[in-house]
């Protein structure tokens, strides 16, 4: 029974250990919002702001200011125009992965890197036919000074970014329409990081089921190799009670 358990246990560290990349949230999981701008609110799954704008923008953190290296997985419902703060300082200051666009008629992605409250010019901007108000699948990549942005489980990025405006910093939520609105969001961790809660002014820090923050599971790929350790040391138990 002693050598199983320290098999086990050698399994499960060495496999854990070996994982790089940190899912902190899942589809039925509510990320604690920091709502800094736009009344946000959580129901049914879905994430909106009630008052969207963008000077100042409808705004809720999902982290505080401390990542480097990361994905964010979004369904898009109904894009129009909103997107994503990454490398976030605050709301003022951070590369920002524009949905749509230019007041709800574009189709397409841009960029802005956003300074002191201005957005500045747009950049790499890419148009796709008949994107306006369609559901996307949208995955964006932060390695490095690489932004990639990716739609509908595309492999190749539909609009890149290359910037060495913000080393570090958190990520948000951006909505500038009311037909707009987010689900099914993940947060990745490329690289081994403590995942910072994002501020809050009643005392919870961290997400949910975490008072203490730093929710972090294994993601999916190490959870399927814990479960084929498993059936081995099952294996291995079953063949020695044989023998």
């Amino acid at each position: 029974m002693r050598l199983r358990l320290l098999l086990a246990t050698g399994v499960f560290i060495a496999l854990f250990s070996a994982s790089h990349a940190f899912a902190i949230s899942a589809p039925s999981e509510q990320f604690r919002m920091g709502d800094e701008y736009g009344s946000w609110s959580f129901a049914d799954g879905v994430y909106d702001a009630a008052l969207p704008s963008t000077r100042p923008p409808a705004y809720s953190s999902i982290t505080g200011q401390d990542l480097t290296d990361f994905i964010v997985e979004v369904d898009v419902h109904a894009l129009r125009d909103g997107g994503l703060f990454l490398r976030s300082q605050d709301m003022d200051n951070s590369v920002v992965l524009v949905t749509g666009g230019k007041g709800g008629s574009h189709d397409g992605l841009y960029w802005h890197v956003r300074r002191n409250g201005e957005y500045g010019e747009i950049l790499n901007e890419v148009y796709i036919p008949e994107l306006r108000g369609q559901d996307v699948s949208l995955k964006v990549e932060v390695t490095g000074d690489t932004y990639s942005a990716y739609i509908n489980g595309e492999t190749t990025p539909i609009t890149t970014l290359t910037t060495s405006a913000f080393s570090s910093g958190g990520a948000a939520l951006y909505d500038y329409d009311a037909l707009q609105s987010f689900s099914n969001l993940f947060l990745t961790l490329v690289t081994p990081q403590t995942v910072p809660p994002p501020p809050l002014e009643d005392g919870y820090n961290g997400f949910p089921g975490n008072e203490n923050g730093n929710h972090a599971v294994p993601e999916p790929a190490s959870g399927a190799m814990l479960a084929a350790a498993g059936a081995a040391i099952a294996g291995l138990s079953l063949k020695r009670r044989r023998s």
